[in-house]
């Protein structure tokens, strides 16, 4: 129970309890910030955090029981409640500047006091909640239809969390590290539900703080707006906003999954909707978006989300404060 406290922030069921003797109910409220922290500086460098080893030549092998999140395609009932979810959200506003396209859009399924389903599509603050260990997203995949013209399809998937074994092979060779994986997964792990009278599964809490850390970078959306007020036959009379435009409305900006080829659609967007007009032959991808790109390795959002929750457990393992 200590060891899966350093994870969660789960404070306890009951009044005048001992920590680690008889608070044996806990309700978790969130994950540690050290959980956090590691979380969002995995998901920006797109790698396992360096892990403290003797300076000199090492090679060894370990096993150990982790998280894993997986991906999967979203079923039929999930594809409605999800499109239900986006289409309040872009209706909301001020009816003058108009959300018209959202190419990418997740959340983390939860309920609220009336037993109702809602979409927590914004980072989480540390609270009691009755949400889930998924994260469900929605977002428009490109490709070149038979024609050769480049499309795209929306797709929708459903990320769980699970218990995985992990086989490592750790390698230090003059300072540089290498780490070659393998896992096994095992059960699904399901948000805690405990109550003043249960017994906590403390690592339970642990899986969930971690999910909660992956999913606050992937929640959120990428969406274009056009400003309906617009009068370009009166130009001093048109609103200050700019007439169209995109917004990035999600942690993932700040992330090397932002490379991921499941997000391109967004930035064809400029073209597509001709906010500028380009030079003859100039392409579409700006200076940065090949950057980014060769950084995520312009692989789709299932594995990388994967990736990410993989990277995120074997820093946890070596953080100094958690081991």
């Amino acid at each position: 129970m200590s060891v899966a406290s350093k994870y969660a922030y789960s404070p306890p069921a009951r009044p005048g309890t001992t920590q680690f003797v008889d608070d044996t109910s806990r309700i978790f409220t969130g994950p540690l910030t050290i959980v956090s922290l590691i979380a969002a500086s995995t998901a920006s460098l797109g790698e396992i955090l360096p892990i403290k080893l003797p300076p000199t030549n090492t090679s060894h092998n370990i096993d150990f029981f982790a998280p894993t999140v997986q991906c999967s395609d979203a079923n039929a009932s999930t594809i409605e409640l999800t499109n239900q979810f986006l289409r309040q959200e872009m209706k909301e506003g001020d009816d003058v500047v108009i959300e018209t396209n959202c190419t990418y859009y997740s959340f983390v399924p939860s309920y609220n006091e009336t037993g109702s389903l809602v979409a927590m599509s914004k980072p989480r603050l540390q609270t009691p909640s009755n949400a889930t260990n998924e994260l469900w997203m929605t977002f428009l995949r490109t490709f070149i239809n038979e024609s050769g013209t480049k499309t795209t399809e929306r797709k929708y998937q459903v990320c769980n969390l699970y218990n995985a074994t992990y086989n490592l092979h750790i390698e230090r060779d003059h300072g540089l590290q290498n780490i070659t994986r393998s896992y096994e997964v095992h059960n699904q792990v399901f948000y805690p539900q405990d109550t003043a009278s249960s017994v906590s599964n403390m690592a339970q809490h642990a899986y969930t703080a971690i999910m909660w850390g992956l999913a606050d970078q992937l929640a959120g959306k990428f969406s274009w707006y056009v400003n309906t007020a617009f009068n370009n036959s009166a130009p001093s009379s048109t609103p200050s906003r700019a007439a169209q435009f995109g917004v990035l409305q999600s942690p993932i900006q700040r992330t090397s999954l932002l490379g991921s080829s499941d997000l391109d659609a967004y930035f064809d967007l400029d073209e597509e909707r001709s906010l500028y007009k380009k030079p003859e032959g100039n392409g579409s991808l700006s200076d940065q978006r090949p950057m980014d790109k060769a950084l995520a390795r312009n692989r789709t959002l299932d594995v990388l989300i994967e990736e990410l929750s993989f990277n995120i457990s074997v820093g946890l393992m070596w953080n100094s404060l958690l081991t």
